[in-house]
């Protein structure tokens, strides 16, 4: 069995100021690792009653879920309002040739 991470052994132990530290600068994939015994940071947190470090890991989560949300609903409302600008334009266009048309 190779070593545990010091995230999956600071949740585990209940070490509250090391997950503090190192939850900003992990990425997902981290926080969710699979350890070499089949568990994550996150189930041993739970597992040994660490509830302060499992609300903290989950906080973090939903504001990166939260963060990620909004930032696609501005993209798409950027999206949306090219496309209705766009098409604005091209129904101008196409009155514009109408009218050429009828004169």
């Amino acid at each position: 069995m190779s070593a545990l991470s010091e995230f999956y052994l600071a949740c585990r132990n209940g070490d509250r100021a090391t997950v503090q530290h190192l939850l900003p600068d992990m990425s997902d994939e981290q926080k969710n690792y699979l350890e070499s015994n089949g568990s994550t940071a996150l189930h041993a947190a739970t597992y040994f009653g660490h509830h302060a470090i499992v609300k903290m890991a989950v906080s973090r989560a939903f504001a990166t879920i939260i963060k990620t949300l909004h930032m696609t609903k501005h993209k798409m409302k950027k999206c949306v309002d090219y496309f209705i600008d766009l098409i604005e334009t091209m129904i101008q266009i196409d009155l514009c040739r109408q009218m050429t048309l009828l004169v």
